[in-house]
């Protein structure tokens, strides 16, 4: 996961982009779609690290070359990661915790 996501933030950087609204969907969208795994493993926390600091910049972008949309837009906080980041986390036990129970009852009628 984290290669991938150094190779892919390398490779967006690269990219021509049409406007800087659809720069900005496509690394949210790629780099979203990466970070999964950072609220399963510590070290997954590098792409959530690495995903902030492309945001801070390309807010820092559009702040000083369109500083008349910028109040229009809605981009995530890193409180929206720790919010999504505990539900997704909390559900996720939950069907693990369930399957591990289905498990132990299917593993004990054998047994």
């Amino acid at each position: 996961e984290l290669p991938a996501s150094a190779l892919t933030a390398q490779v967006l950087t690269d990219l021509n982009f049409s406007s800087q609204a659809l720069e900005l969907v496509a690394y949210q969208a790629v780099l979203a779609g990466l970070n999964i795994s950072k609220y399963l493993t510590q070290i997954g926390s590098l792409a959530g690290i690495l995903w902030f600091s492309i945001i801070d910049i390309k807010k820092k972008e559009i702040r000083e070359k369109n500083p008349e949309f910028f109040d229009d837009m809605q981009l995530p906080s890193r409180m929206d990661l720790v919010k999504y980041g505990f539900i997704n986390f909390v559900s996720l036990c939950i069907i693990l915790i369930l399957l591990f129970y289905i498990q132990y009852l299917i593993l004990v009628q054998i047994y």
